[in-house]
């Protein structure tokens, strides 16, 4: 198998470059030649899953979190916004948001995960695509394989993007909750699903998931 690994060296306060070693170890043990690649900063990773279609890499592994994984699946996604045919993709958790990893309840043992990359069958997994309106009034193509939302949801992962990450992810999450709550106000929004006006109304939060969990919302 064709197999490299993706690695964001500040996911998980750091934690996931301390484990390299271990999860190439693992890897390794299990019988693949894995190759590691960095990310270079935020939404680097889904240039590398561009690459990693380009090189033919028949397996992507993603050492994160929730923030990894969906900088990753914009990797997917052609510039006309088709989805593209690519790398399977498998996940090593390891990182602030874990909400992915708990809906599939994928665990935090290292050769764990190692041995799900390596013999579990591939499954298929819906990938949603979401045009917005950005902050400065520019129309974004996005995609989510986790969940995405809008409203107090989108002010709060603003916020614990910006906290230090050496507080850890759950205390991230309460207090940009709490912090989040203190100055939101409901917005007016129109939703549209497949081109229909699905809601028009002030909101305070909309969650579109394909996960169980979600830290906000």
């Amino acid at each position: 198998m064709h197999l490299r690994v993706i690695l964001n060296p500040t996911a998980g306060s750091g934690g996931a470059a301390r484990n390299k070693a271990a999860i190439v170890r693992a890897l390794t043990v299990g019988g693949a030649a894995p190759e590691v690649v960095h990310t270079e900063g935020p939404a680097d990773a889904g240039r590398l899953i561009r690459e990693a279609r380009r090189d033919g890499v028949q397996c992507a592994v993603l050492v994160g979190g929730d923030g990894t994984l969906n900088d990753a699946v914009q990797g997917y996604l052609e510039d006309d916004g088709r989805v593209a045919q690519g790398p399977e993709l498998g996940l090593i958790p390891s990182g602030t948001g874990g909400d992915f990893r708990r809906t599939f309840q994928l665990g935090d043992s290292i050769e764990e995960a190692a041995e799900r990359v390596l013999r579990a069958s591939p499954r298929p997994l819906d990938l949603g695509l979401l045009t917005v309106t950005s902050h400065d009034g520019q129309r974004v193509r996005r995609a989510f394989i986790n969940i995405t939302s809008f409203g107090i949801g989108g002010l709060t992962d603003r916020i614990v993007n910006s906290t230090p990450k050496w507080i850890g992810g759950k205390a991230a999450f309460f207090t940009g909750t709490l912090r989040a709550m203190l100055v939101y106000r409901n917005q007016p929004v129109r939703v549209k699903v497949d081109g229909q006006v699905w809601l028009e109304a002030p909101i305070f939060n909309v969650a579109l998931a394909n996960a169980a969990f979600s830290a906000v919302g």
